[in-house]
């Protein structure tokens, strides 16, 4: 072998060689990056010892942890109170414990477990938890679970409807069927749990105030980079508001079809990463393509079932309704009927809210007033609802409580017009009857505050502009 072919070939394995390890080393980053992005919490259970009988845990939803259901735990706290983090991989760090309103807490770690103990939990308290930097880099979504000792029918209050399901089951050795009745885990039920319950009787669990943010008409790119759109700046108003604010979208949530090539290449990346949090209703540019297809594909179970795309949901003491005003509204329609039908087995509701794409009332000069929805105003009005959300006309407008004629009403129901997510503005036509405050010419989301029995609103607008509403009202008791 010639010394020319035998340089050539010792070049040619450092070629192949740096080329080689070049290939690990991306990949080392990319199986690396995957792992970071994989890594995510999976579960929380409240875990207690009742004596001989083991170790029960009970879930804590998590699915709605800001406005949402709140769990809660009915048996009773002791000394300390365990909580179980179950992740989707091994944890090597358990980084920081966040928890309010109280700040002891202790940790410990085992495979893809963290364990939380929280000590001095006092009774009819709401805690949240949050874990900070686990594994060096992921922090949890805020964890909450209310503590109410004998509540065991998890209806936020402690009354004889408990007291007679404890009763009911004396005598029982603690088993994964009855452990939450087992109030002081002793491993079996009896006379002390009873008067567990007893002695709270009358303790009611407290609603917290919950924000919401809602805008529709929202990611309209023009062809131009997603970035550059005016949905990427209210998409930036609701990244500094409070992470998991509940989202209600007002349809029209991509223009100009619905197409799923529009989702992905102008919704997804300015409001795609509220997907998790969001409650979205279509609007007309959403049913561009047959039935919604796109919509109904990118959101799957968030547009609620049957791909109908009407549903309900409780976010703290408020019932939220979502309606779909691109098919029948009518009276005597499968969407009215089941509205009034949600209505009624949701009487006990201090205050209600539905939302849809198509307003009842505007002042714009582009669409105006849409009778389309007339029939499931009149249900709404007649189950004492209180807000109205729509979207359509690109402006925002708050109407004054009417009835479902236009009649101002101390009794009826707020309507707001909120179409300023980000598609071109409308002006405004000669004002309706009862429309209060309007605003042309600002992009924006509005925030409410839902409380028990009231409720605060304030439309926030983008940078570079001036325009603002904010207000308080009481729910129609």
């Amino acid at each position: 072998m010639s010394n020319g072919i035998a340089q050539r070939r010792r070049l040619t394995r450092r070629r192949i060689g740096g080329n080689l390890l070049l290939i690990l080393a991306l990949a080392g980053q990319f199986v690396l990056a995957q792992q970071a992005i994989a890594f995510a919490l999976t579960g929380v259970q409240s875990r207690k010892v009742h004596g001989g009988a083991g170790q029960f845990d009970l879930p804590i939803d998590t699915s709605q942890t800001i406005g949402g259901t709140l769990t809660i735990e009915p048996r009773t706290i002791g000394s300390g109170h365990t909580l179980v983090f179950q992740f989707d991989g091994p944890v090597t760090d358990p980084g920081i414990v966040s928890v309010t309103p109280i700040g002891a807490a202790m940790t410990t770690f085992a495979g893809t477990k963290i364990l939380v103990t929280l000590t001095n939990v006092p009774d009819n308290q709401r805690v949240t938890i949050t874990l900070v930097g686990v594994n060096g880099a992921y922090t949890t979504p805020p964890v909450s679970l209310g503590f109410l000792v004998g509540d065991v029918n998890s209806t936020r209050s402690v009354n004889s409807s408990d007291i007679s399901a404890v009763k009911a089951r004396l005598g029982q050795p603690t088993d994964a069927n009855n452990f939450s009745f087992d109030l002081n885990a002793q491993g079996f039920i009896d006379a002390s749990d009873v008067s567990a319950v007893k002695a709270r009787s009358g303790l009611t669990f407290p609603f917290e105030p919950i924000s919401i943010l809602a805008v529709g008409d929202i990611a309209q790119c023009n062809g131009l980079p997603a970035a550059d759109s005016a949905a990427a700046k209210t998409a930036a108003l609701i990244d500094q508001q409070t992470p998991g604010t509940p989202l209600l979208l007002l349809g029209d949530l991509v223009y100009f079809s619905g197409t799923a090539l529009e989702y992905q290449d102008c919704y997804e990346p300015t409001y795609g990463k509220f997907k998790a949090r969001s409650y979205p209703a279509p609007g007309n540019h959403d049913y561009g393509v047959p039935e919604g297809a796109g919509y109904y594909d990118y959101f799957g179970a968030r547009a609620g079932p049957d791909r109908r795309g009407y549903y309900s949901v409780d976010i703290g003491s408020w019932h939220i309704i979502s309606l779909n005003s691109n098919i029948s509204m009518a009276a005597g329609s499968a969407q009215e009927i089941w509205l009034r039908a949600d209505l009624a087995a949701n009487r006990n509701k201090k205050c209600t809210l539905a939302y849809w794409h198509h307003p009842r009332f505007s002042s714009s000069s582009t669409h105006g007033n849409d009778p389309l929805s007339s029939d499931v105003w009149k249900a709404l009005f007649e189950f004492k609802a209180d807000v109205v959300l729509v979207g359509h006309d690109h402006t925002y407008e708050r109407f004054a409580p009417q009835d479902p004629d236009a009649a101002a009403n101390a009794a009826g129901i707020r309507q707001f017009v909120i179409g300023t997510g980000g598609a071109g503005l409308y002006a405004f036509g000669p004002p309706q009857p009862n429309s209060e405050v309007r605003g042309a010419g600002a992009f924006g989301v509005a925030k409410f505050v839902l409380d028990d029995g009231k409720y605060r609103w304030q439309f926030l607008p983008v940078p570079g502009s001036t325009f603002t509403d904010s207000g308080e009202a009481n729910c129609v008791q």
